[in-house]
């Protein structure tokens, strides 16, 4: 039996700050894996980055990194997002912030994160505790983790209220919301038409806000036609 090494929150602190310029990584049961990827970061990468010895060698591993369509959706939310929400007291994070689950040992790097100003809470690693709704993104190599694995640890945070599922490749957007403690409700949208409302704040947000100047490739249907 082969036994995966395992690190600690701590060491995955100290991974992500030395590493930042490489890309983003979350903590799954111990292991450390790039937000691109399915697979955990190798062993003896860590293990180096770790070290005492670091920087004295080049890094040559490449990670996946986010397309220009996903950079400019998280754009567009962003954008519109602080609008509506500085009124109301909220703050938006991007990307680079972590989302702990401790009771699951998870931290995830969602790619938006909406949260109260006054009551937001951190560990120790400054990891957020208490999001109230959380933003993904499809990508190619996680859409199956976002919207299986994530969507059920996500829905363990007792403080969140929505969770979003966007797609990159298509105009079509999963908004999970909390109705009681245990209970979900779902709605999937795919027309620029189409709006959904936050219920939490009480507003609504338009997917032609969202898609704006995201260009789809045809398919070799609509390319026939």
């Amino acid at each position: 039996m082969i036994l995966t090494k395992t690190y600690t929150l701590e060491d995955y602190a100290l991974f992500c700050e030395r590493m930042n310029d490489f890309g983003l990584f979350e903590y799954v049961d111990g292991l450390i894996v790039p937000v691109q990827s399915m697979k955990a970061v190798d062993d003896s990468l860590i293990d180096y980055v770790l070290s005492k010895d670091f920087e004295e060698k080049e890094i040559t591993t490449i990670f996946e990194m986010p397309t220009q369509k996903h950079d400019r959706i998280v754009t567009n939310l962003y954008g519109n997002l602080f609008i509506i929400t500085k009124r109301l007291g909220l703050i938006i994070y991007s990307q680079a912030t972590t989302v702990a689950i401790p009771e699951l040992n998870r931290g995830r790097n969602p790619d938006i994160i909406l949260i109260s100003e006054k009551e937001e809470k951190r560990n120790k690693l400054h990891q957020i505790l208490n999001p109230l709704a959380i933003f993904e993104v499809l990508s190619k190599s996680t859409q199956a983790k976002d919207k299986s694995d994530k969507l059920t640890e996500y829905q363990q945070i007792e403080s969140l209220q929505a969770y979003i599922i966007i797609s990159q490749f298509e105009v079509q957007i999963n908004v999970f919301q909390r109705l009681a403690k245990n209970k979900w409700e779902q709605e999937i949208l795919n027309n620029l038409e189409d709006t959904f409302t936050l219920k939490f704040i009480n507003t609504e947000i338009k997917l032609k806000d969202i898609y704006e100047g995201v260009v789809f490739e045809q398919t070799n249907e609509e390319t026939k036609a």
